[in-house]
């Protein structure tokens, strides 16, 4: 009899370790999507944006892509005019917008403040992403900060990768800054390459 119940008493303290193993693995997997995730977005954050780039940087040879880098113009006129939570619906309207125009293979993110980068995968990135960067740009002009707030902007500036060695990541990246600020420049809401 107590041979019995020792098993039974076995049993359940092995089915209720399995139950809180599995809590904890799930636990653990919800922590580390929180920790690459954008918590006003739900895109991406730039530590999650890093781990993408860096792994489609290593097989840009075989998977061209495009790095591209998104500002929005004039952003801190919309949080002084209408106020913080205007601001972060214009951020999760501009991240709806970018999410609808990538395909799903393609990462974004929202870098921080009002910047958001996205890679676009394509045979023919340069094409690809200027088409898919016109139709945003377009996208982000119907999103409003408030009643009466005016359009929406947002420069890009975009860098193809290349399989030549002389490129370096953080080359890269800063190509597609300098065309942002080539955008900017040209009078901004428009894209550069």
């Amino acid at each position: 009899m107590e041979f019995l119940f020792l098993h039974e008493a076995n049993r359940a303290a092995l089915l209720e370790l399995s139950r809180v193993n599995i809590g904890l693995e799930e636990a653990r997997e919800s922590a580390q999507v929180l920790s690459i995730t954008d918590p006003l977005t739900g895109l991406l954050n730039r530590r999650g944006f890093d781990i993408a780039f860096s792994r489609a940087f290593d097989q840009r040879d075989k998977r061209p892509f495009a790095l591209v880098h998104l500002d929005l113009d004039h952003f801190k006129n919309i949080n002084d005019e209408f106020g913080h939570a205007a601001g972060d619906r214009v951020l999760v309207g501009v991240a709806s917008a970018l999410a609808s125009e990538v395909r799903s293979g393609d990462r974004v993110c929202r870098a921080g403040g009002d910047e958001f980068l996205a890679l676009i995968f394509a045979d023919w990135p340069a094409a690809d992403s200027l088409n898919i960067c016109k139709r945003i740009i377009g996208r982000i002009g119907s999103v409003e900060a408030g009643p009466g707030s005016g359009r929406i902007s947002a420069s890009i500036g975009i860098a193809v990768s290349d399989s030549k060695p002389a490129v370096l990541p953080h080359q890269l990246f800063e190509l597609a800054d300098a065309a942002l600020y080539r955008a900017k420049s040209s009078g901004r809401g428009r894209v550069a390459l």
